[in-house]
């Protein structure tokens, strides 16, 4: 599944367990205290296993993605795996030590989507509970159009009617010439009554 990780055809895979666990589980077709200690071994063993490292992805600008990961000592191993991944991308990475995510890594839509192939590797061995980006917002920065020149955003802003330009107050310039700068791809949201109509035109 391109999002979790899991195989295609909705078939799960159990994560591997610990040797002591493998071993108990070859003792569970025993009788009597044999079976019931192979039991008990196999849930110490599972016991021990921490829960996956949940790694947030999130838009972070209009053309980066930055990681929330919550570290702590349960997860150092895990947190090393990922930091290595992350350096083979990108060498310069910044450590992952922070315990709220501020911290961490910033990377580029490019490098996000150059990373994934490998997140889905280290999803299906069950270390990580990765939250990837939704296909479509994705999809949306992908193929944002070059931002304009600012030369050329002030020439076109100039062919504007002088007498609607007249009218426009500053925000409403820096709504339109941002909007221009984007080839007119955005969305006015200022309050209710202040001229997103008018910036429109424009």
């Amino acid at each position: 599944h391109p999002r979790c990780g899991e195989p295609a055809d909705g078939e799960r895979r159990p994560p591997l367990a610990s040797g002591a666990a493998q071993v108990a589980a070859a003792h569970c077709g025993a009788g009597g205290d044999s079976a019931s200690a192979a039991r008990t071994m196999m849930a110490a063993a599972l016991a021990e296993k921490p829960p996956p490292l949940e790694v947030l992805f999130e838009l972070a600008s209009l053309r980066e993605v930055a990681l929330r990961v919550p570290t702590c000592k349960q997860h150092a191993h895990s947190a090393s795996q990922l930091r290595a991944v992350l350096r083979r991308v990108d060498p310069a990475c910044e450590p992952l030590r922070s315990q709220d995510g501020s911290n961490f890594p910033v990377l580029s839509i490019h490098q996000y989507q150059e990373l994934l192939p490998r997140l889905h590797a280290l999803a299906r061995e069950g270390v990580f509970d990765f939250k990837l980006l939704p296909a479509i917002p994705l999809q949306a920065h992908t193929h944002m159009p070059a931002l304009v020149p600012d030369g050329d955003v002030e020439r076109a802003f100039a062919s504007i009617p002088s007498e609607l330009r007249r009218t426009l107050l500053q925000f409403q310039v820096d709504g339109v010439k941002f909007a221009l700068r984007r080839q007119g791809r955005v969305l006015f949201a200022d309050e209710m009554g202040v001229g997103k109509t008018l910036q429109a035109i424009a």
